[in-house]
């Protein structure tokens, strides 16, 4: 099962030593729970999108099987 998660950093936070676009930081998983990919978003919404997208490919993935 993929995984992702929302992290909410702090105001002014860097990432690998820059600022990021947005609070929001998303981090997603494979099944074997290594981080894949990562993204940042201004808005939880934003990143709550993110996270059912990378959801809905594994569903689209299992249905594919």
């Amino acid at each position: 099962m993929k995984k992702a998660t929302i992290e909410i950093l702090y105001e002014d936070e860097k990432v690998l030593g820059s600022p990021t676009i947005g609070q929001y930081m998303v981090r997603c998983y494979d099944e074997d729970g290594d981080e894949i990919s990562g993204s940042f978003h201004e808005t939880i919404e934003e990143a709550e999108a993110e996270v059912r997208d990378y959801q809905k490919e594994e569903e689209d993935d299992d249905n594919e099987s």
